[in-house]
């Protein structure tokens, strides 16, 4: 049976989740940034502050055990400041790098020993505190060019949220790598 009644017509509720930002600060976290710039992931602020391409000899310096690349080192130096509010937070824990490459390929941290390992930097903060680290991958030659590197980590409401810092081989040093920051909402 069809109904013929006048009336317009309910409508139903979305069921889509929009994020809102609960903090005036946050609301002035901008989408873009750039090597040297902020990105708020979680409990923390990260700055990239370089992205480098290590030879073997400078990895073997770090540690006589480092392996020679496969394919090419790439290491971004960061710095991580813990803006959260428990007691400590390990960084190492709370957030994770990856480097998409221009091959459509994901690959994880390169298991090797940098500088800031080998002078055993710390990986845990308190609030308001900074960490200076490295990050490493090996990756393919031919994936580096177009590639970007990935810093992720969950917030407090457990959605993801991670920057992907976009550069290239070749590019020119005052050339600005960007940096977008994202918010997944898994609700």
């Amino acid at each position: 049976a069809r109904s013929t009644s006048s009336a317009p017509p309910t409508e139903e509720p979305s069921s889509e989740v929009t994020a809102e930002p609960s903090t005036e600060a946050e609301a002035e976290i901008p989408t873009s940034f750039k090597v040297g710039d902020t990105a708020r992931i979680a409990d923390w602020e990260v700055t990239v502050s370089k992205v480098t391409k290590p030879t073997t000899k400078q990895v073997r310096a770090w540690n006589q055990f480092n392996e020679e690349a496969k394919g090419q080192y790439v290491m971004a130096n960061y710095t991580a400041k813990y803006v959260g509010s428990e007691r400590t937070a390990d960084v190492g824990f709370s957030l994770t790098w990856k480097f998409g490459g221009s091959d459509a390929q994901v690959y994880d941290q390169a298991f090797i020993v940098t500088s800031s390992d080998g002078n055993a930097a710390p990986t845990e903060a308190r609030p308001g505190g900074s960490l200076k680290l490295e990050v490493i991958f090996d990756v393919p030659v031919e994936a580096v060019k177009g590639g970007v590197i990935t810093v992720e980590g969950y917030d407090e409401s457990f959605d993801m949220q991670y920057a992907d810092c976009a550069f290239w081989a070749g590019m020119h040093p005052t050339s600005a790598a960007r940096i977008r920051l994202h918010v997944v909402c898994d609700h």
